[in-house]
């Protein structure tokens, strides 16, 4: 998971906040679904790369996440 902020934050970042790691990024994450889940949405999905796009409105930031697989249902 990659996580990146939004070149247009209205507030700086505290020092050494960019994620590197998995874990980092996925603790990120889940503190963002806790506050703030609504604020969440989907901007891009690659189904050849395995790879969705979440944005946050609230803290500006972007997840880059690996998908196992993708679903389609019909009815």
């Amino acid at each position: 998971m990659a996580v990146r902020v939004s070149a247009v934050l209205d507030q700086p970042e505290e020092s050494g906040s960019q994620v590197s790691g998995q874990v980092g990024g996925q603790a990120q994450l889940e503190s963002c679904l806790a506050a703030h889940a609504p604020a969440l949405s989907l901007r891009e999905m690659d189904v050849f790369d395995d790879v969705a796009l979440v944005r946050c409105a609230e803290c500006r930031r972007h997840y880059a996440l690996t998908v196992e697989s993708f679903e389609t249902h019909q009815k």
